[in-house]
């Protein structure tokens, strides 16, 4: 008995499924796929973008942080010959993304909805993407307004990279 009482007060159970760990999964599971063979299909990160799809839209904010760095990055990106992403009709972040009007292909147009809301909620590190983006006038026109706002909110949580793009401006950071 006092074996048993000895196992079962060292026993820590396994972690709870995460996205991540499905992430790093889908990444490295599928080594003989079609796609690595050199014929079309779905690639790791087709399935970790579906998986984060999933994610962010329910409103997990570093799963739509997540999901707008691989599409900013070009990753799990339609090609251009597919339909335009851009935002959904009535979405609140589609007037201020600039919707289908905006500069840059899907993947940026795309990349910065995701970026925006997971913004809206308080993720500095979207924060400080959506204002690059506004910066660069990628995935909508370029504004020195709402990247001014987006990278200030950044800042203002003390996000190094959004104090250095402020002081760079001639902004003072927060």
């Amino acid at each position: 008995i006092a074996q048993f009482f000895f196992l079962y007060s060292t026993f820590q159970p396994p972690p709870p499924f995460s996205l991540s760990l499905s992430l790093s999964t889908a990444r490295t599971h599928n080594t003989h796929s079609p796609h690595s063979q050199g014929r079309a299909g779905p690639t790791d990160d087709d399935r970790a973008v579906e998986l984060l799809r999933n994610a962010a839209g329910t409103g997990y904010m570093n799963a739509q942080h997540t999901l707008a760095m691989m599409l900013r990055d070009g990753r799990g990106c339609p090609s251009p010959a597919h339909s335009a992403v851009g935002l959904p009709a009535g979405d609140s972040s589609g007037a201020e993304a600039g919707g289908d009007g905006g500069g840059g292909g899907n993947c940026d147009r795309e990349a910065l909805k995701w970026f925006l809301r997971a913004a809206k909620q308080g993720h500095a590190g979207a924060q400080q993407m959506a204002g690059a983006h506004y910066e660069d006038g990628r995935g909508a026109e370029a504004s020195d307004a709402r990247a001014f706002k987006w990278m200030r909110r950044a800042a203002e949580q003390g996000l190094a990279v959004a104090q250095a793009s402020l002081a760079r401006c001639g902004r003072p950071p927060p």
